[in-house]
């Protein structure tokens, strides 16, 4: 379970960036 968290946290981040991009 928390290394899905963390895929999925990951995942946002790169959403994030790539919105602001």
């Amino acid at each position: 379970m928390c290394i899905n968290q963390s895929n999925a946290f990951h995942e946002l981040h790169f959403l994030f960036e790539t919105s602001m991009l």
